[in-house]
């Protein structure tokens, strides 16, 4: 499984000679991996907007 970028910035996954079952895993491997660090944002984007909130009221 190997991760390009094309000239124009867009990326595309080659699978290789994976068998559905491997496919399979591997596919359910990379959305994990993309929901944790989608998880992960969204963390920090709640603490980011928590604090900005603490700010805004310690001004008033």
């Amino acid at each position: 499984m190997e991760l390009h970028t094309n000239p124009d910035g867009t990326t595309w996954m080659d699978w290789g000679n994976s068998s559905p079952e491997e496919f399979t895993s591997k596919v359910y491997s990379l959305l994990h991996v993309l929901l944790e660090d989608q998880n992960e944002c969204k963390l920090k984007m709640t603490r980011n907007l928590e604090a900005e909130e603490r700010r805004r009221n310690e001004k008033k």
